[in-house]
């Protein structure tokens, strides 16, 4: 039982163990009486009691004294109102278990908890970059085109993410409950550690690891690899080989992050897909313009004409630009 007492402080209760915890307290004075004391014993930043403890202890004008003698009678000598205090805090907690444990099991539908979580997506729109903080701290940097899907408290056994597009994350150490991301039917497991995803290709999904160590999943067929600091992952989309790599330091996983736009040997339609993000510009490519040429290059901070002039000799096009509009011709 101390089990269940533990997860109830800990916002862990599943509906069914709620169900159990309620029943056992039903059953006998004593039990409750544990439940106090058990909860004295723990630390109250832990269940974060937010109440104020004073205005807790005048509304319930508890005696000072004979809460002392039934709840910590070896402890006499402390200073009283202190002890009072953290008491008040216990009982409302103890007295809030009713409600807490009735609410899990009343509530509708019966087989759910007492009420889900709100999901929350963040998106960077084109031409833009996102930065934002998740519930547990963990940073997340979103490229231009991309959006991120998490739960608004991150409670329970680990921290569920979703990615579309292209993000950089540093996450939070928390051993007890692992940060999990899925993208293209695969996950990248990982305790604490800082690693690039990128999903923007066509053909495969890369996963960088600047620091730490990750573990990248395919979900459809289980196939695993564990990736270590400096090392790579790409994983085809259509056949879902995984082809591990070192990253070198002329590589570019990360540049991205720094404000370089980089293209790492990106076909044409990938590119341009890349221009669109990057600059928010609507690219119109005219039939038949096709070519089997790889590009490579970075750029920091350039203007759209800058980049769209390497691109036309690279890939050996013409093009227009208009406004918010980009044509591609033969």
């Amino acid at each position: 039982m101390e089990d269940l007492i533990t997860k109830f402080i800990d916002k862990n209760l599943t509906k069914s163990e709620a169900v159990d915890l309620k029943k056992w307290l039903d059953e006998d004075e004593e039990h409750v009486r544990f439940f106090k004391n058990y909860v004295n014993h723990h630390d109250l930043s832990r269940v974060e009691v937010d109440l104020s403890k004073y205005k807790v202890w005048k509304k319930l004008n508890i005696n000072q004294e004979a809460s002392l003698k039934i709840i910590d009678p070896v402890r006499r000598k402390r200073n009283y109102i202190a002890i009072a205090y953290k008491i008040a805090a216990i009982l409302i907690l103890a007295i809030g278990i009713g409600f807490t444990v009735n609410s899990l099991v009343d509530s509708q539908p019966q087989q759910s908890a007492i009420s889900a979580p709100e999901i929350i997506t963040k998106q960077a729109l084109r031409g833009q970059k996102l930065t934002l903080k998740l519930p547990d701290g963990t940073l997340v940097k979103l490229n231009a085109g991309s959006s991120v899907t998490y739960s608004e408290d991150f409670q329970g056994s680990s921290r569920d993410v979703s990615l579309k597009g292209e993000a950089f994350f540093d996450v939070v150490r928390d051993k007890s409950r692992p940060f999990n991301i899925d993208f293209d039917g695969l996950e990248v497991e990982v305790l604490g550690t800082s690693f690039n995803i990128n999903t923007n290709r066509s053909s495969e999904a890369i996963v960088s690891v600047l620091s730490g160590k990750v573990a990248v999943t395919d979900l459809s067929s289980g196939s695993k690899t564990v990736l270590e600091k400096n090392q790579r992952v790409r994983v085809n989309k259509e056949n879902r080989s995984m082809n591990e790599e070192l990253i070198g330091q002329d590589d570019m996983d990360f540049d991205w992050t720094d404000n370089y736009l980089s293209f790492d040997n990106l076909g044409m339609n990938v590119a341009l897909k890349t221009v669109t993000n990057w600059f928010d510009v609507d690219i119109k490519i005219e039939s038949g313009v096709t070519s089997d040429s790889f590009f490579r290059a970075k750029f920091k901070n350039p203007t759209l004409e800058e980049v769209m002039e390497s691109l036309a000799f690279a890939y050996g096009f013409q093009y227009k630009i208009e406004n918010k509009k980009v044509e591609i011709m033969k």
